[in-house]
């Protein structure tokens, strides 16, 4: 009963990681954040880059009560280099692009 909206920009920079682990966190962070959604509300899924990083933006209607998912995908995210920040209405995953040489 959720509406989910996708907004990704081609051409994001490439960021450096395991990428099966970053895959699984991202994965754990919107299933969670689908699961704890409203009925009849609506996501929007936005990328874009940020000074140099990827940033992923979901909006939501409230803020999503956090469980161990989360916190397991924030130490995934964090031990990449990146960071999730959640506020009322949106949770934002930042990666860092692959460092020029």
């Amino acid at each position: 009963g959720v509406t989910l909206t996708l907004d990704t920009l081609p051409g994001l920079p490439r960021i450096v990681g395991d990428r099966v682990r970053l895959q699984q966190a991202l994965e754990m962070l919107l299933r969670h954040l689908v699961r704890h959604a409203t009925p009849g509300t609506a996501l929007t899924i936005a990328t874009q880059v940020e000074n140099g990083a990827v940033r992923i933006a979901v909006q939501h209607a409230l803020p999503p009560t956090l469980d161990a998912d989360v916190a397991l995908a924030r130490r995934i995210i964090q031990a990449h280099g990146g960071s999730i920040d959640v506020t009322d209405d949106a949770t934002v995953v930042q990666l860092p692009p692959i460092a020029r040489r």
